[in-house]
């Protein structure tokens, strides 16, 4: 029997332990002390030559490639220059489509300020009245002449509804008055667009001489002042 003071484990956990190193004593490996710890040897440090001619002898040759020969006969600098300054990436070439523009037609803006107040005011010449010469068939009246005719066909025409006026405008062009040329362009435009008017012509008269000139059309021709005078007055 063991007696109490001689016996050194407490518990049930200090017998389990004692248990396992019994059974792993084996493995269990004393640190080694500072004494007992040396160098490790440089197994690298090994001369150069003799490395090669070891690793030369073991390993079978390779003849060089044609690149590594071309390689072989470059020479290296071995002082190169420093640059003074940082490099800079190399700036890229403008492409010639940077250096080159195509021109583009830009329209100018409407000569004549505040076309649609202008159209506005030009309505109450847009109604229409009786034409001078009667040559539209009036179907009405047509078939009552018939019926009372007995069926004898009478036929009656009347006169078609036409546009109220025409417009001519007269265009001085002498030097003084060139200025205005864009503006009168586009009272013609304007005119033609709003369909009021059975027709829009241009004339053009020259002060300069003592006696004032007509002309009509892009060709200019020279007309007569009386031409100028509509036969139904609607111009």
């Amino acid at each position: 029997m063991v007696s109490e003071k001689n016996q050194w484990w407490q518990d049930d956990r200090e017998v389990a332990e004692l248990i396992w190193c019994a059974a792993h004593v084996d493995r269990i490996v004393a640190p080694p002390s500072s004494q007992d710890i040396k160098p490790p040897e440089d197994v690298h440090h090994c001369d150069p030559e003799s490395s090669t001619e070891n690793l030369s002898d073991d390993y079978p040759k390779i003849p060089p490639s044609g690149r590594e020969k071309a390689e072989q006969k470059i020479p290296i600098a071995a002082n190169l220059k420093q640059p003074d300054h940082a490099p800079t990436s190399p700036q890229k070439p403008e492409s010639s489509s940077n250096n080159y523009s195509s021109p583009i037609r830009v329209p100018d803006p409407f000569p004549l300020p505040k076309p649609r107040e202008i159209s506005k005011a030009l309505l109450p010449l847009s109604k229409r009245v009786s034409g001078l010469l009667a040559n539209e068939l009036d179907i009405d009246a047509t078939v009552e002449q018939t019926a009372e005719a007995n069926g004898l066909p009478m036929v009656a025409f009347r006169s078609p509804l036409e546009r109220w006026f025409e417009v001519h405008l007269l265009i001085d062009c002498s030097p003084s008055m060139a200025f205005w040329g864009d503006l009168a362009e586009g009272v013609a435009t304007l005119f033609r667009w709003q369909g009021f008017f059975r027709d829009v012509r241009i004339w053009h008269f020259d002060t300069t001489e003592p006696t004032p000139q007509l002309f009509s059309g892009v060709d200019r021709m020279e007309r007569n002042v009386r031409s100028l005078i509509a036969p139904g007055g609607h111009r």
